[in-house]
C-alpha cells in the first residue's frame, strides 16, 4: 500500500490507495455500470465522485459539481441516481442518468429529504419532519410534478432507511420500525442496541439478494452491524470493527494521532454484491474508504 506524498484524501480498497477529493458522506453503488458514486462535500459545496471498477480510477471528466449545495443522501434505482440536496435558499431532490451522468430532472423539496429508499416499483423519501413520502419509480421523470403519498407522520426525524424485499425498515430514535409496504403498518419495533437503549442507528443500507441489513449507531464508533432481514435479528458473526480495519491503515498514513482518531469515524456506508463500503474521516487530510468482504 503506498502512502500519498501531497497529504490529499485517499480511498483505501482492501489496502490499495486511490485519489479522492473531499469526505464522503453518502454513496450508492451502480451495479449496471461497475461504478460507485460518493456524495463528498466541504466549506464549499459538494462533489459527487464517480469511481469506475473496471478502470480502477475516477471518472473525472463527469465529475458533478454543485456549489452551496450539501448533499445528504443518494441512491440508486431504476437505471438513475437520485440525489437529495441541502441549499442555501431550498432542499433539492436531484435524477441524474446512471448511463451518461446526466441531471434529467430537478424538484423543489417541501422539507429536506435525510433518505431515500428504492423497492421493486416505489422511491421512499424519509423527511427531516418524521414524514415518510412515497412514488413510483415511474413518476421521477414525468411531468406534471411527482404524485407524492405520505405514508408515516412521526415525531422523530428518520435518520436511515431501506427497503428489504416487501418491508421497509426506518430508524428513527433508539429504535428500527420494520413496515409492511403493502398495508403500511408496523409489523416489529427493534432496538437499535440491546446492551445501550440511548444508542441511534444513523447509517443502514441493505444486501437485498443476501438478506442482509447493515446498521452504524451513534455511540458504536467504527462498528458495523450486520442483521438478517428476514428474521429481523442480529447476525452475530458481520459484526465488523471497520474502525479497527482503519486505524491499521492509517497508522501508515496519518501523522497525528488526532488524524487517526478522525479516521475511524464513519460517515457513510453503502453495500452491494457481497461488499461493504465504510466513508470515514471528518477533515481533508484524514479520509478513507474501506472495502469489507460481506
Amino acid at each position: 500500500m503506498e502512502v500519498p506524498l501531497d497529504g490529499s484524501l485517499k480511498v483505501v480498497e482492501d489496502g490499495k490507495l486511490l485519489p479522492c477529493q473531499q469526505s464522503p458522506r453518502c454513496g450508492c453503488i451502480v451495479t449496471d455500470w461497475s461504478e460507485v458514486w460518493l456524495g463528498c462535500y466541504d466549506v464549499q459545496g459538494t462533489t459527487i465522485a464517480i469511481y469506475n471498477f473496471t478502470k480502477q480510477d475516477w471518472d473525472e471528466e463527469n465529475m458533478i459539481v454543485k456549489q452551496d449545495a450539501y448533499v445528504q443522501t443518494m441512491v440508486y434505482c431504476n437505471g438513475c441516481v437520485v440525489i437529495s440536496f441541502r441549499g442555501q435558499t431550498c432542499d433539492m431532490l436531484n435524477v441524474f442518468d446512471a448511463a451518461t451522468h446526466r441531471q434529467l430532472e430537478e424538484y423543489t423539496m417541501p422539507s429536506l429529504v435525510q433518505n431515500i429508499a428504492c423497492s421493486s416499483s416505489h422511491l421512499y423519501f424519509g423527511l427531516a419532519s418524521g414524514t415518510i413520502k412515497c412514488c413510483l419509480h415511474t413518476e421521477l421523470l414525468h411531468r406534471p410534478a411527482i404524485h407524492w403519498t405520505s405514508c408515516k407522520n412521526g415525531p422523530l426525524p428518520v435518520k436511515a432507511m431501506v427497503c428489504v424485499k416487501d418491508n421497509l425498515w426506518v430508524a428513527a430514535g433508539s429504535k428500527i420500525l420494520v413496515y409492511t409496504t403493502a398495508e403500511w403498518t408496523c409489523k416489529k419495533e427493534i432496538l437499535a442496541d440491546t446492551e445501550n437503549e440511548l444508542n441511534e442507528v444513523f447509517l443502514m443500507d441493505s444486501c437485498d439478494d443476501e438478506d442482509k441489513v447493515w446498521t452504524v449507531c451513534t455511540m458504536s464508533g467504527g462498528i458495523v452491524t450486520g442483521w438478517k432481514g428476514v428474521s429481523m435479528t442480529v447476525d452475530k458473526e458481520t459484526k465488523y470493527d471497520c474502525g479497527a480495519q482503519v486505524r491499521r491503515l492509517s497508522d501508515r498514513c496519518s501523522s497525528s494521532p488526532f488524524d487517526k482518531m478522525q479516521d475511524e469515524t464513519i460517515t457513510c456506508l453503502t453495500s452491494s454484491c457481497g461488499q461493504v463500503w465504510v466513508g470515514t474521516g471528518m477533515k481533508a487530510t484524514s479520509v478513507e474508504l474501506v472495502v469489507r468482504g460481506a
